[in-house]
């Protein structure tokens, strides 16, 4: 039995001798498997890191192109702006030539009247003249012929001429 139990006890320690490595051998699995962990963990935040900063760098760029873009539209507003000014000064010298313009023509559609009731009136037909001064009256041009001689020319204005015509033709006297 003693020879049992020393054989026992050596087999123990043999036991004892081979059950070691294998705990020492999960622990450096268990440690080799936690590393790993540890490393992935490590390259998911870097991706996870390098992510964040693509949408970063993107949202800076996407910023960057509102504010040109704002810009360019701040531009836009100010260059409208002056096209309508120039647009309404534009109108309102239409306007002003569009009115010389009418007076211009009121004065030479009075200034033929007057021309042809000269005529009539140098060849003596006083009733064609005084046919001709009604039809001015009535078309409302007589009150377009010029107040002034034509290119500062000496005599009398195309009104006075006509005002002179009506005397002879004793037209504010006719019915």
């Amino acid at each position: 039995m003693r020879r049992n139990h020393s054989e026992d006890l050596q087999h123990q320690a043999e036991h004892s001798r081979t059950r070691r490595p294998p705990v020492l051998s999960y622990l450096v699995i268990l440690f080799a498997v936690a590393f790993l962990l540890l490393l992935l963990a490590y390259f998911q935040q870097q991706r996870v890191s390098d992510q964040t900063t693509d949408a970063l760098k993107q949202s800076v760029s996407a910023v960057g192109a509102i504010e040109n873009m704002m810009g360019e539209n701040e531009d836009l507003r100010q260059e409208v702006s002056s096209l309508k000014e120039e647009y309404q000064k534009l109108e309102d010298l239409y306007q002003t030539e569009s009115q010389a313009r009418g007076e211009l023509e009121g004065q030479a559609v009075a200034l033929d009247y007057l021309w042809r009731i000269q005529r009539f009136w140098d060849r003596g037909n006083r009733t064609e003249a005084l046919a001709l001064v009604k039809a001015l009256e009535e078309s409302g041009f007589a009150s377009s012929l010029p107040r002034t001689s034509p290119s500062g020319a000496e005599g009398s204005s195309p009104l006075d001429q006509y005002n002179a015509l009506l005397d002879a033709l004793d037209y504010r006297s006719e019915p």
